[in-house]
């Protein structure tokens, strides 16, 4: 991109803002004056960011009318295998730096590279937990008192997101492309996501979290390889006494679309059978699944299904099926 941005002080709508490799690429402290800026941005090309004190200069915190924000470090699939413990710790740094405008409504972050969240999505008391020589300077955790969906895609390196700041209005959550994750949020206190969730790409240790039983209005769920490789009845913890409709998604009472992507799926877990609001099923075309229990029947709002052929016969005449 050219240089000069700074001189447009007026400018209310930058779209797409690319970082560059070459020494005359407009840096992106030139935004620093840009706090006019509003609605949708993205910033792209991150992966050359490599000095967070140019990244905190463009102010991003100022820019209060700014709703829509995408950090994106545009990695290719052979750049993930390549991200050293140097390197992730200057991933960190520039997206501390990058923290947005409290007043954002909705952020994406893609191939990151980092090992943990950055700070401004952190509680001060789970700073410990990672990182944090390059700081330049010691801040608050943000307070994204308006955000109401984040996507975290394709982060190789993260491990944990324990510590989560209060998204008090969150209720679109997608994690995609985790593969090293190994815990999630314990709550996410004052918030329950109510119209998407969606975990898929992380490896076979990660559980999730016990604090989704309390997403009681939650609409659509979708899994996928997160802790399926252990059986889907065991991501939530079934041995806590609890009786089935009290377990995992059965607590999920306002559910009415789930996707359960897991290959090794053998039956449906038998709390599905509590989901009187569920309206569409679906499961893995690649799934173990060769037989449908007898519940199924009961749940009256069912109208969609989408399953192996083989199974479709079986399905109440009631229920829409759409093979694959």
């Amino acid at each position: 991109m050219p240089s000069g941005f700074r001189q447009l002080t007026r400018l209310t709508k930058l779209g797409l803002f690319v970082v560059g490799c070459r020494g005359d690429d407009t840096r992106i402290s030139e935004l620093e004056t840009l706090d006019m800026l509003s609605g949708d941005m993205n910033i792209t090309n991150l992966k050359y960011m490599q000095d967070p004190a140019n990244a905190d200069r463009a102010s991003l915190k100022r820019k209060n009318n700014i709703k829509h924000l995408v950090l994106d470090w545009s990695r290719g699939e052979t750049e993930k295998e390549l991200v050293l413990n140097m390197v992730m710790e200057q991933y960190l740094a520039v997206l501390n730096a990058l923290e947005p405008p409290s007043k954002l409504e909705e952020t994406l972050i893609y191939y990151y590279g980092g090992p943990c969240l950055p700070r401004w999505m952190r509680k001060q008391t789970h700073d410990s937990s990672c990182w944090e020589g390059t700081m330049l300077k010691q801040t608050s955790p943000c307070q994204l008192l308006y955000l109401t969906r984040m996507t975290l895609q394709e982060i190789s390196n993260l491990k944990h997101m324990q510590g989560l700041v209060d998204l008090h209005l969150l209720n679109y959550l997608k994690l995609f492309g985790l593969p090293n994750l190994e815990d999630m949020w314990t709550t996410i206190t004052g918030s329950e996501i109510r119209e998407y969730l969606r975990i898929a790409g992380s490896n076979d240790r990660t559980q999730l979290p016990e604090s989704m039983r309390s997403f009681t209005s939650l609409q659509d769920l979708n899994i996928h390889e997160a802790c399926c490789r252990n059986g889907l009845e065991n991501c939530w913890n079934p041995n806590d006494g609890q009786p089935p409709s009290n377990q995992s998604i059965g607590r999920l009472t306002s559910l009415t679309y789930l996707t359960i992507g897991c290959n090794n799926l053998k039956q449906l877990p038998e709390t599905i059978q509590h989901l009187m609001s569920l309206r569409a099923l679906k499961w893995s075309e690649r799934g173990a699944l060769t037989a449908l229990p007898e519940w199924i029947g009961k749940l009256s709002a069912l109208h969609r299904i989408f399953c192996p052929t083989v199974l479709c016969h079986s399905m109440p005449a009631r229920v829409h099926k759409t093979p694959y």
